[in-house]
């Protein structure tokens, strides 16, 4: 389970910073050069501390989807079905 957990982590946060690069850095960077004033210069960005806030996002999402979403499947709930019908007790 630790292995699916981590595994799950690495994989959203790879996700994540790559789709934050296609938005940010090739679909608005045009909005983002005819506005500089708006935004913060790229030398003072702080990247480092942006990748450990994402990881930190991806581990809790996980976490938390961890922690509340049961596994399901076919055979954790075929014996429940499968199991035939008491008989009613006569009155």
């Amino acid at each position: 389970m630790t292995k699916k957990i981590l595994l799950a982590v690495l994989v959203l946060f790879v996700t994540w910073s790559v789709l934050d690069f296609l938005i940010h850095g090739m679909i608005l960077r045009s909005t983002y050069q005819e506005t500089p004033e708006l935004w913060r210069p790229m030398e003072e960005m702080k990247m480092g501390l942006m990748y450990v806030v994402t990881a930190v996002y991806a581990a809790a999402f996980v976490g938390i989807y961890a922690f509340l979403i049961q596994p399901k499947s076919l055979a954790l709930e075929l014996p429940i079905r499968a199991r035939p019908a008491s008989p009613r007790s006569a009155r």
